[in-house]
């Protein structure tokens, strides 16, 4: 269930994501940089502060994870099963107005806290981001899938 599905989740970063004044907290690129910082320290109130309240995580299995309570569940499960060693590389990005996209991919390893066995990472991600009122990022719609089950290009 968790093994191949965490990884972007968990993507798409120092001290968490609200408004801190910093060019992180007020960029959509600044927030992936902060998750992935957060999910490699497996600081959960970081992470959570990088998705908004209504946020939707859609796996490439499983259920879609909506809500910031849902998210919490999910990654307090990934923390306890894994230490994170993740990067992310956001390839596009556009902002229009309060709303932004990204595209890029994850790649790392989930270490085993219990003997599980590691999992690689290397994942496609979709991220949609939204200005808040205060004027920070926050993620609001993430969807990943293996790189490998990514097209290289328009039409194939």
């Amino acid at each position: 269930m968790f093994r191949r599905s965490l990884p972007f989740q968990l993507c798409l970063l120092a001290t968490g994501c609200r408004n801190t004044g910093s060019h992180e907290a007020l960029s959509p690129a600044g927030v992936l940089t902060r998750v992935i910082a957060a999910d490699n320290r497996g600081d959960l109130d970081g992470v959570l502060a990088c998705y908004a309240d209504d946020a939707v995580l859609i796996p490439p299995r499983g259920s879609r994870v909506a809500g910031r309570e849902a998210i919490r569940t999910r990654y307090e499960d990934g923390f306890a099963r894994y230490r994170f060693e993740l990067r992310c590389e956001t390839s596009e990005l556009r902002v229009d107005g309060a709303h932004a996209w990204a595209r890029g991919e994850t790649r790392g390893v989930l270490l085993s806290r219990a003997g599980e066995g590691d999992v690689r990472v290397q994942d496609a991600f979709l991220a949609v981001l939204q200005q808040e009122p205060d004027g920070r990022w926050c993620i609001a719609r993430l969807a990943w899938s293996a790189a490998s089950d990514v097209s290289s290009g328009p039409g194939n």
